[in-house]
């Protein structure tokens, strides 16, 4: 692996990795002392964090299509590591809200440029299979946390240990990411875009790509079509991910350990799908995508008939296991779909108008949630599932196969 793209992975991963010990840390924290577990600040925990997600993915999505992907990284990295240190030093309800706040704007304004970036930088073979198990790293970090949080629970550890971790975690990823970052190359085809003919050139053979005067000249569908699809996919697997690896533990078990259980094993679920899901997906985004929806429909109607049993974690965790499988492989039929709908030219903003729509409905539903029993939750992600698998059917009859598509890079491709 050439020193470009070696960079290019190991941003990628780390970053990821640091998105999901952030995206965990709310429900995770449910345990510490200072933190209420009844009122306004018990909802506030779990919902700063996705609100804020919301401003820093639609700003950093828009403005990564005028300066470019790599500059965003630079405010997003001094965000978030305020944040996180903001964290690990709370010793009150605000500074922590704060600090969870910080992170999330931070680290979440960089998914777009990053998965733009992958997709740009990438071979149209490797496309699929590097934007999947590079979104894959944000699981693993969700996984990672909560057994560590699981492990100082059940060993009886002082609680500080949890914030400790959460500290140490950081300096290292933080380090790891400014490292690997300092060589990360911009997008050659944003370079290409942007009329910069010559140093888009030399970063593509940098990277050992060859470009083809086919680019660009692929398919096409009305922007309101793919928005549809994009959006009805987005609001069902991103609202139906977090509600059941997050949301529902949080409000529904009382003991620490049990929310640390499930995020574990359904995280441990996500983490696991995700290499199969970057293997399935480069055979084909269509058929894989129908099938990740219907998939994850099916393993949510068994666990609603089981509904009344879920307390028992040994009925609640393997259910919850598959779900998490399925949902990582619509996640990464998502993912992968958001950067080849768009052009290079208006890629972060597209993008951005899709995750517009699940991500203020997310925090919403999290609200809703606090007065919903398990089965109307349960009820809730079934309505989502088939939302998405509406969007899925959608595609897989009137949209085009995206595998081997090529990408654009000149300066007169236009639209988004």
């Amino acid at each position: 692996m050439n020193p470009a793209r070696k960079s290019l992975v190991t941003s990628t991963f780390s970053g990821m990795f640091l998105w999901g010990v952030i995206a965990s840390i709310a429900p995770l924290g449910k345990s510490w002392p200072f933190v209420p577990d009844t009122g306004i600040f018990r909802i506030l925990l779990v919902v700063i964090g996705p609100s804020f997600s919301l401003f820093g993915s639609f700003l950093m999505g828009f403005v990564s299509d005028y300066i470019g992907r790599r500059k965003i990284f630079i405010a997003t990295i001094a965000l978030y590591s305020i944040g996180l240190a903001v964290i690990s030093l709370s010793y009150s309800v605000f500074s922590l809200l704060f600090g969870i706040a910080l992170s999330h704007f931070g680290v979440a304004g960089e998914e777009i440029p990053t998965i733009s970036l992958l997709a740009e930088d990438s071979t149209k073979e490797s496309r699929g299979s590097l934007v999947t198990n590079g979104m894959n790293f944000s699981n693993i970090g969700s996984a990672f946390i909560a057994g560590v949080f699981l492990f100082i629970s059940l060993g009886n550890f002082p609680l500080l240990y949890q914030r400790l971790a959460i500290g140490i975690m950081a300096i290292l990823l933080v380090c790891l990411i400014i490292y690997s970052r300092i060589k990360l190359p911009e997008s050659f085809r944003w370079l290409g875009v942007k009329g910069r003919g010559k140093e888009s050139s030399q970063l593509s053979k940098e990277l050992d790509i060859e470009t083809s005067d086919n680019e660009g000249n692929h398919p096409s569908r009305p922007f309101s079509l793919r928005y549809f699809v994009l959006g009805s996919m987005a609001l069902s697997q991103y609202l139906t991910f977090g509600l059941m690896a997050y949301i529902i533990p949080y409000y529904e078990f009382s003991s620490a350990t049990k929310i640390d259980y499930l995020v574990f094993f359904g995280l441990l679920g996500a983490s696991i799908a995700g290499p199969f899901a970057g293997r399935l997906i480069s055979s084909g985004r269509k058929l894989f995508t129908l099938l990740s929806f219907a998939g994850g429909l099916f393993s949510v109607l068994i666990i609603l008939l089981v509904v009344n049993s879920l307390g028992n974690l040994l009925v609640y965790v393997p259910l919850l296991f598959v779900n998490m499988v399925f949902s990582e492989f619509a996640w990464a039929a998502r993912t992968t779909l958001e950067p080849e709908l768009f052009r290079t030219g208006t890629r972060g903003r597209g993008i951005a108008l899709v995750r517009v729509i699940p991500m203020v409905a997310y925090p919403i539903t999290i609200v809703l949630f606090a007065n919903f029993s398990l089965g109307q939750e349960i009820v809730s992600n079934i309505i989502l599932w088939i939302i998405g698998l509406a969007g899925a059917a959608v595609w897989f009859f009137y949209g085009y196969e995206t595998k081997k598509m090529e990408l654009d890079h000149r300066p007169e491709s236009s639209g988004i």
